[in-house]
Formats: structure tokens, C-alpha cells, sequence
């Protein structure tokens, strides 16, 4: 993408920057509990309390939204992959199409610890992150054994995946110590940036990342960094 955005879910407000100019400002409209930002071109997904908008940034204005799924609509974590949302609802993963102006899901799989869900990301396969720091895997429709090794210590708050079909790697946040960890597609730990003591990183909130997974971009309190690897 050609941007970095930031939203407060209460105020409703997003923030966007080019990356050639670090310089945000704010949207002139309100979305109230937006959440889940991604980028296609020049146009921001996001979804908010009436469902899902694709807002173009030269005209700053939405150019399709689409209403939520009034049987289940999503109430957890969402993400758009190949023109479908996936997203949580109760116990339930469902993959929604885009149907005049509206969502209508379909039960992808249904786990009771899906309630307990914080973030899911897709590269081909499902990754699905919980509030216990533990992270299942679907590949086809069919949950892997799978298990991530190498921590030197369980991810104690996570807030975020991030998986692309693009990555080599997917990632996770993790708020107890602002910590980012980096998995290969077997779970194994490639590397884990962690701040220095004392360091204001401890109040990690999000975080993005290149399509050449090249540079970072993290949310700290109310500040955006950038870094390169």
C-alpha cells in the first residue's frame, strides 16, 4: 500500500498518511467501531458498525458498503480475502459474499473456543489467533495439528495476526511486553523484536507491514513508527 492508517474505534475517526509524507490527517467522515483496516490501491476496507465500507482516498468518500448479515452478523475479528469477509460470529467462523448491498454468510466452521478469538489472518490457510496466546490452523477447510514452538516466552497478550499470501512469515502482537513475533508456516519462530526496558513500546497497539516484509509500521500510544529489518 501507498498508506498507513490509524482508527479510534470510540470516536469513530481514522487518521491516514501517505508513506511518502508522514504526515496524518484525519477523514472527514465518522465510522463509528471501525476496526480492521487494510488497503487496496488507493481505496481503505474497514468495518464499522454497519458493516463493511471501501472508502477511496482521492475522493474521501465510501464507494460501496455493504450492510451486515442480519442473522449473523460479525462480532468479533474480520478480514477481507479474495473479495469475501471472513469474520467470527459467537462460536462460528463465516465467509461472507457480498450480495446487492449487503453481507450473507455461510458457516466456514463452527469450534466453541472460537468465542475466545482476538484476530485471524489468511495467507491460503486460516490462521486464527486466541486470547489464550495459542493459534490454530485450516487449510482447506481442515484444522491442522499445529502448534508454535520456539518462545522463549508464551505470548501472554496478543492482540494481532498478520498473514498475507505475499509473506514468507506471518505475525503476531503482543501487548504484554510490545512484543512482535515472526512464524514460518510451520509455527516455528523465525525472529521476535522485543522493545528495551523502560522503553515506551511496552503500550504496543498495532502494528502493519510491507509487501516485501521489509519495514514495520507499529502503533505506540498515540504515535506511529516505522523501522526497517
Amino acid at each position: 500500500p501507498e498508506y498507513v492508517a490509524v482508527a479510534d474505534a470510540i470516536q469513530g475517526k481514522i487518521y491516514v498518511s501517505s508513506l511518502s509524507v508522514a504526515k496524518f490527517e484525519e477523514l472527514p467522515q465518522l465510522f463509528p467501531e471501525v476496526k480492521t483496516l487494510s488497503f487496496t490501491g488507493t481505496f481503505l476496507t474497514f468495518s464499522d458498525r454497519e458493516g463493511i465500507k471501501y472508502y477511496d482516498l482521492a475522493k474521501k468518500a465510501v464507494v460501496n458498503s455493504y450492510f451486515a448479515d442480519a442473522v449473523a452478523p460479525i462480532t468479533g475479528a474480520s478480514i477481507e480475502y479474495s473479495g469475501f469477509t471472513y469474520g467470527f460470529f459467537a462460536d462460528k467462523l463465516l465467509k461472507y459474499a457480498k450480495v446487492g448491498n449487503g453481507l450473507k454468510g455461510v458457516v466456514w466452521a463452527q469450534e466453541s473456543s472460537f468465542a475466545d478469538a482476538v484476530s485471524l489472518g489468511i495467507d491460503g490457510s486460516i490462521y486464527i489467533l486466541f486470547k489464550t496466546g495459542d493459534i490454530a490452523k485450516y487449510t482447506g477447510g481442515v484444522k491442522e495439528d499445529f502448534t508454535i514452538v520456539g518462545l522463549d516466552k508464551n505470548i501472554q497478550k496478543p492482540f494481532k495476526l498478520l498473514a498475507d499470501s505475499a509473506f514468507k512469515q506471518f505475525y503476531v502482537g503482543d501487548g504484554a511486553e510490545g512484543r512482535l513475533l515472526a512464524f514460518d508456516s510451520d509455527g516455528v519462530l523465525s525472529f521476535q523484536l522485543k522493545p528495551e526496558e523502560g522503553s515506551e513500546w511496552i503500550d504496543l497497539r498495532s502494528f502493519g507491514i510491507s509487501a516485501d516484509e521489509k519495514t514495520f509500521f507499529t502503533l505506540v500510544g498515540t504515535k506511529v513508527y516505522e523501522f526497517s529489518l
